[in-house]
């Protein structure tokens, strides 16, 4: 049985099962293990209040290391260009887009909603050296205040993205948005070729809107040029005559040169007011855009806000976008691929027991998912729409995806990536309203090599990013912009995406973020190696560090606002029951755990706390353990004094009962209900070595950590237990540690337990830690010298995302490990290692 015992339900009833027939019980175990690089910055630019957004990259098809992008600075309000001849590695440019005169210097001004004035897919290569881009911006506001509407506009390089030419307008918006304006385009390229065009046939697509007679009509348009973009005839509706379409996608052209775009239909108005039905729309040109066929592809169905009636919401408000579908076409045999955002329990697959939310995450659908279709047949049919990203472990009312994006590799190998939210844990139902959780978000992918069979969701952030810092408050991530991919050979691709990692609820700074990925990996798994950290004090300095990069993060207070929310976990630098329990505290409170000398903090940790700008700290233990001088160090660095909270129970068990009872949300109705506070609880004897064993996981999902002894449950646990109403527990350790009489006495136990501390962690990362839905990506390693160093890591990995592994035998125990377990084998990417 490998040493492991697995207890699940009351007192005497048993299961065992073997950690390997384990991994085999997880979706996607058998597929094959990516390479992925570490996440990196675009560049690496100095200074505070980056506003990056709205990412789009072309690859040269003659050239798979010749990638060009190009983004919106809001902070600086440009569009702006890069280039790189090394598969995206390193980039030079960051040069602004130069706008007609009349549209003043700044050529992405910041518009009044969702900044979707800029692009989406709004760069691609020609023939040759030709690359050409696209965006949508308005004039300045004019003196008595108005924009007119935004005007669509090309730039075309011929030196592959070197440099680029000035902006020129290809179709003039109105007076005002009311009168005409196009957002959101999109661009692509018939190539010059023998036996096709003699010079570049380039295609730009945008939603058009404007108002006649007080009613809003929506096209999307497409406008083409036949001489490498030196001139374009007007823009053509795609859509059918009052159809209201919006979200188009970038077009894609056929080896005959038949040009295909597909687009979101909305219904058509009932009673005058919004029919949340709809359809993907797939639009077919045989003519170079001169006319165009439509075709109903899919049905879809917008949102309907039954949630409370607070601003700016009311009940039966109807929400109609987001379902921003994407088109690719593969190169070998013009096969079509569209992907799309949708709701549950539309198109089929759906489990019908799954959580539906009751408010809208604005006029996304809380419980989005990414669907994926083909046609083979230039569009005439397509396949059932089917589901792609797997169903979150975690049972939240938010599980949403959003924009997922879709390429083909010259060898036909399809690539898609999406946003994803499903280790946002416990989100909020209305997050345009106040939540005590802050958002979270990953950029997933998955891939086919043929198109029907698709491998496992991956994760490839290698930390989650905290969504109330940035831009997707503010004006367009998230909202109008996604993740995008492109190919860079048969077995590589680049994902790029804007992150804000290094922002923090002052200045908002995002960057745009990427990582390179290889389908054929080979050799050990990298290790990226932790040093410089000596003790306990300036250990939880540099994890602290490593999981708030930019510094203090916060939850959404209402529309469009944040506020601040960190609170710092003092223990004893000796205190590693403290240090456990209180993991779990800090990271519901976004902060971290700082282990302290009783007499006071270091200057580190005193920087440290500056840095993260708290709002309040928790000091864990009684004066002996911690001095009133760390009450003052951290009222010294601005922490209110009526904010700190010294949690000192009578034993370590009755501290973490205070501890766990902190980190309660629930409402008194909630407890007089009997709610349960938390999902379940980590039990542990904080005098074993298995115990540091669930510093992860408790701190990733919100778990209480409560005591036990070997042979007794101490009268704090079993409070704990019944004011928090408890009703699952996870014992941790074997009955050696724990006997099972107090298993017994534990609500619906289930024990994970190995001959030792490091098989223990083994078993229990995989039965537990992967099970529960903790980022299995990344794992992080100690060698289990020191139980400190590994209680701390839980309310730093908690928030960054990754797997804890504590093996006496450090890495070459984790690789192992990995080896071992089929789903691991397929999951992890990279080894995080805190052994000297």
């Amino acid at each position: 049985m490998h040493g492991m015992i697995r207890t699940a339900g009351r007192a005497g009833r048993a299961l065992a099962i073997p950690a390997l027939l384990l991994t085999l019980l997880v979706p996607g175990a058998a597929d094959a293990r990516l390479s992925v690089s570490n996440n990196y910055r675009l560049q690496d630019p100095a200074g505070p209040g980056r506003g990056k957004d709205a990412v789009s990259m072309a690859v040269d098809p003659a050239n798979p290391k010749h990638i060009v992008e190009v983004n919106a600075d809001w902070d600086t309000g440009v569009c702006e260009h890069h280039v790189s001849f090394d598969g995206g590695r390193h980039w030079k440019g960051a040069d602004a887009f130069v706008a007609p005169e009349e549209f003043g210097v700044r050529s992405c001004s910041v518009g009044p909603h969702l900044a979707e004035h800029m692009q989406s897919g709004g760069i691609a290569f020609g023939s040759g050296q030709n690359v050409y881009a696209t965006i949508a911006s308005p004039k300045p506001k004019l003196p008595e205040g108005a924009e007119e509407g935004k005007s669509l506009m090309v730039s075309v390089s011929r030196d592959g993205g070197r440099t680029f030419g000035p902006l020129q307008v290809v179709a003039r918006g109105g007076d005002s948005d009311d009168t005409g304006t196009y957002v959101l385009p999109t661009i692509n390229v018939d190539r010059a070729r023998p036996g096709g065009p003699s010079q570049d046939r380039v295609y730009v697509a945008a939603a058009f809107s404007k108002k006649v007679n007080g009613v809003s009509a929506e096209d999307v348009v497409v406008a083409a040029s036949n001489d490498a973009g030196a001139t374009f005839g007007p823009p053509i509706a795609a859509d059918a005559a009052g159809a209201n379409s919006l979200e188009e996608s970038q077009p894609v052209v056929a080896r005959d040169g038949t040009v295909y775009i597909t687009w979101r239909e909305r219904g058509k108005p009932i009673n005058g007011k919004p029919n949340p039905q709809g359809f993907v729309v797939v639009g077919k040109s045989a003519d170079q855009g001169k006319t165009w066929t439509q075709v109903k592809a899919a049905p879809v169905t917008g949102y309907t806000y039954n949630g409370p009636p607070s601003p700016p919401f009311s009940p039966g408000q109807i929400f109609t976008a987001s379902t921003f579908p994407r088109m690719a076409i593969d190169p070998r045999n013009d096969t079509l691929y569209v992907v799309f955002g949708q709701g549950p329990l539309v198109l089929g697959g759906r489990s019908a027991g799954r959580a539906k939310a009751h408010a809208s995450d604005h006029f996304i659908n809380p419980d989005q998912d990414v669907y994926f279709m083909r046609s083979t047949d230039g569009a005439a049919t397509w396949t059932t729409p089917r589901r792609l990203n797997s169903t979150p472990v975690n049972k939240t009312e938010i599980t949403q995806t959003r924009h997922p994006w879709v390429s083909v590799a010259p060898n036909g190998r399809v690539d898609i990536a999406w946003q994803d939210r499903r280790h946002w844990y416990r989100g909020c139902t209305n997050t345009h309203a106040a939540c005590q959780e802050t958002r979270l978000g990953d950029t997933y992918y998955i891939y086919s090599k043929d198109g029907e069979k698709f491998s496992r969701n991956f994760r490839l952030t290698d930390r989650s990013i905290g969504l109330d810092v940035g831009f997707d408050y503010r004006f367009g991530t998230g909202w109008a912009y996604g993740p995008v991919v492109v190919p860079t050979g048969d077995n590589s691709l680049l994902v790029s995406w804007m992150d804000s990692r290094r922002g923090n609820l002052e200045n908002d700074t995002q960057d745009i973020y990427m990582a390179r990925v290889g389908l054929a990996a080979k050799g050990p798994l990298p290790v990226r190696r932790v040093h410089g950290a000596s003790g306990a004090p300036a250990f939880s300095v540099a994890l602290s560090r490593l999981a708030y990069p930019g510094g203090p993060e916060a939850v959404l207070n209402s529309t469009f606002v944040t506020r601040p929310w960190t609170r710092l976990v003092i223990v004893n630098k000796d205190d590693v029951p403290g240090a456990l329990a209180g993991g779990v505290l800090a990271r519901a409170n976004i902060g971290t755990v700082l282990a302290a000398p009783a007499g006071g903090l270091t200057a580190a940790q005193k920087a440290e706390a500056a840095r993260m700008e708290p709002v309040g700290a928790y000091i864990v233990g009684d004066e002996s353990k911690l001095s009133p001088q760390v009450v003052s160090d951290l009222a010294a660095v601005g922490v209110p004094t009526d904010q700190i909270v010294r949690l000192s129970g009578t034993d370590e068990a009755d501290t973490a009962r205070l501890i766990a009872a902190s980190a309660d949300r629930r409402t008194q109705a909630q407890k007089d209900a009997g709610v349960p506070a938390f999902n379940a609880a980590i039990i542990v004897n904080p005098q074993s070595a298995d115990a540091v064993t669930a510093s992860v996981l408790a701190a990733n999902r919100r778990l209480p950590v409560l005591f036990v002894d070997r042979d007794s449950v101490p009268a704090a646990t079993a409070q704990a237990l019944k004011d928090l109403a408890i009703s699952s527990t996870v014992v941790v350790g074997n009955s050696s540690v724990i006997g099972d009489g107090v298993v017994s006495q534990m609500p619906s136990p289930l024990r994970e337990g190995g001959k030792d501390a490091s098989n223990t962690s083994r078993f229990f990362m995989t039965a537990e830690q992967v099970v529960r839905g903790v980022p299995d990506n990344i794992m992080y390693v100690t060698n289990g010298r020191s139980p400190m160093q590994a209680a701390l890591l839980g309310a730093a990995v908690g928030r960054i995302g990754g797997l804890q592994l504590v093996s006496r035998h450090g890495i070459a125990g984790a690789r192992l490990a990995v080896r071992r377990s089929v789903t691991l084998r397929s999951s992890v990417t990279r080894l995080v290692s805190f052994v000297k």
